[in-house]
């Protein structure tokens, strides 16, 4: 069905996008390069909450701390008293 009006070139160009695009290659490349964009973006957004969570942690002092350790009983009632009084 070659049209008079076509080039060569136009005729040969003709339906060849839609083979492309049929075909099994090119979807395997399509699916396979948006699987990798998807996991950049994934990582980006977490990267990103994980960069905010870390600037707005909350910043304990150290009698805090060693309230902590002495209400969790990693250290005995003498050594929470003598840190205490160091602080």
């Amino acid at each position: 069905k070659r049209q008079e009006s076509y080039s060569e070139t136009e005729y040969m160009m003709d339906g060849y996008d839609e083979e492309i695009e049929n075909s099994d290659s090119f979807w395997r490349y399509r699916n396979g390069m948006m699987g990798v964009s998807g996991i950049f973006w994934i990582f980006f957004i977490i990267s990103i909450i994980g960069g905010i969570y870390v600037l707005f942690q909350r910043k304990r002092s150290p009698r805090e701390l060693l309230d902590t350790r002495y209400a969790r009983g990693e250290i005995k009632k003498e050594e929470y008293e003598e840190k205490k009084k160091d602080l």
